[in-house]
């Protein structure tokens, strides 16, 4: 048990990504976290559906304080709400935020930023900062002594054993001076409980649960880690990094969606492969790519949960009033999709795999009002899982279980982009070569027709499920808006405003629009 009087440190904060989770162990006294977690269970048991009942709609608030930070507010409405609070701040960390050779380094920087600041931490921030710059300056050093001209193996040796000897010297004063887990602590003391650190491919969200007569101090501990974050760990964290990317990019869907995005839009960062090593670079690099990714333009603060928005927007006005870090560069986005039919083939021994990439903002009249969730239906109806209409009828044409998914918009942070549908073949017993003919198909004389009532009412379910999952937890709703809104631009009201069926002649026009388009790029993994 812990006891109040002696509270424990935090371990390190990690993130979680889809493989795991590891939240920090907060420093609370025992009473003050028993407590906290209690009303927080109490908060997601009266905002979740009782009775078969449908959640009610919520309120939403968005807004802009003096330093420029983007803020949703998504109070209780209850007539006596939990007292309990959520709050998410979304740091962009896709691949067009990167430096070119130094893919994930945005994310590293990202999970470095919690390592403490220049105000909590640190024993003498000026003789750390030299030691961080002189580590940046070494690596570079040796990698360039590793990858340069051939010269007199000796003469190397000797080279790299100095440059490493110096190197080891720079991490052991560093190491001295600091105490990465300060800001953490301090955090944890606010109070705030479940701090953890979630890791999608474009984005890494904070999250943490606090009160809301905590909000003062939580709200400048975030500051604090905007403007003031040592990324002290960033030179351990990116090597991490690197090797999941690496990692990553073995996977098939990997390589479908690189080639589509590639193909779609040309010189696209998306495209971009990781070197076979991660690159070495200098603390300057680091500190300009945090500044980038956590300037209030390219950040996003989510709050849900018991609180009174007249008492919040005062306290959020004042306490993100201004910002030393630089304007940044607006936030980047892929080029125009290009105007033409585009086709990849990856040869293969294994089970084959195919990647359509559709383009609504080509294939739609200028001026159509599509909304997400409707596009979100034709994928659902096509693609969504072993009950789609695409798996249906390849494992009639005799593919064995083949798996079918999709992804909308890709790549997840530009609003208008590809629609890709995807096909995963699990045996090397399905016919080869053909799952792209079948595929093209299936899916020409599918959208003929549209869906029948069956289909779109399991494509409705789908998508409105995902609200009521929202609305039952306002945690996981602050999570998932601040993905959609941080992200998509989407509008905070579509995700969680009640939905009626569409008409099925809309979703069919829909369809047939998405597919006729002469703009399709289709990417094949193929025997």
């Amino acid at each position: 048990m812990i006891s109040p009087s002696s509270p424990v440190p935090p371990a390190p904060l990690r993130p979680r990504t889809a493989a795991r989770s590891r939240a920090v162990v907060s420093a609370l006294a025992a009473s003050a976290l028993v407590a906290l977690l209690a009303t927080t269970g109490a908060s997601n048991a009266q905002d979740g559906e009782s009775d078969g009942e449908q959640p009610t709609a919520r309120q939403v608030v968005s807004l802009t304080t003096p330093d420029g930070s983007r803020f949703v507010l998504v109070p209780d409405i209850a007539e006596d709400p939990v007292p309990v609070l959520h709050w998410m701040v979304l740091t962009p960390t896709g691949p067009s935020f990167d430096p070119p050779g130094l893919e994930g380094l945005a994310r590293a920087v990202t999970r470095a930023s919690l390592a403490g600041t220049r105000t909590r931490g640190t024993h003498d921030w000026t003789s750390e900062l030299r030691a961080l710059q002189e580590r940046g300056r070494l690596d570079r050093e040796i990698q360039a002594l590793l990858i340069g001209a051939a010269r007199d193996e000796d003469e190397t040796a000797e080279l790299l054993a100095g440059q490493r000897m110096a190197r080891l010297d720079a991490i052991e004063v560093a190491r001295d001076l600091s105490d990465p887990l300060a800001w953490q602590r301090r955090l944890a003391n606010a109070p705030a409980v479940r701090i953890e650190l979630r890791e999608t491919s474009h984005a890494a969200v904070l999250g943490l649960t606090t009160r809301p007569d905590a909000l003062p101090t939580v709200a400048s501990l975030l500051v604090d880690r905007r403007e003031n974050a040592t990324l002290r760990t960033v030179y351990d964290e990116y090597p991490a990094v690197h090797a999941e990317l690496r990692a990553a990019e073995r996977e098939r869907t990997a390589l479908l969606r690189r080639d589509a995005v590639g193909l779609a839009y040309l010189g696209s960062a998306e495209a971009r492969v990781p070197t076979e090593q991660p690159g070495a670079f200098d603390y300057s690099t680091a500190w300009s790519t945090w500044q980038r990714i956590a300037h209030p333009s390219n950040s996003l603060h989510v709050l849900a949960g018991g609180f009174d928005p007249d008492e919040v927007v005062p306290l959020l006005q004042a306490a993100f009033a201004r910002t030393e870090l630089p304007a940044a560069l607006s936030r980047p986005r892929e080029g125009s999709a290009q105007g033409m039919s585009r086709n990849s083939r990856i040869p293969t021994d294994g089970p084959e795999a195919l990647a359509i990439a559709l383009h609504p903002d080509l294939a739609l009249n200028p001026g159509a009002v599509v909304e997400p969730f409707e596009i979100r239906l034709v994928a659902r109806w096509l693609a969504d899982g072993s009950d789609s209409l695409l798996a249906r009828e390849l494992r009639r044409r005799g593919f064995n279980e083949p798996e079918t998914s999709f992804l909308y918009p890709f790549p997840p942070d530009v609003p208008d982009g590809l629609l890709l549908l995807e096909v995963l073949s699990t045996s090397p017993t399905d016919p080869s070569g053909a799952l792209f003919g079948s595929i093209r198909e299936i899916l020409a004389e599918a959208v003929k027709d549209g869906p029948d009532d069956r289909d779109l009412q399991r494509a409705f379910a789908a998508e409105t499920a995902a609200r009521s999952r929202r609305l039952a937890d306002d945690r996981e709703l602050a999570f998932d808006m601040a993905l959609a809104v941080g992200l998509l631009g989407e509008n905070p009201l579509n995700l969680i405003d009640p939905r009626t069926m569409p008409d099925p002649q809309r979703i069919t026009a829909l369809a047939q629009a998405l597919w006729r388009d002469a703009a399709r790029t289709t990417v094949q993994i193929q025997r």
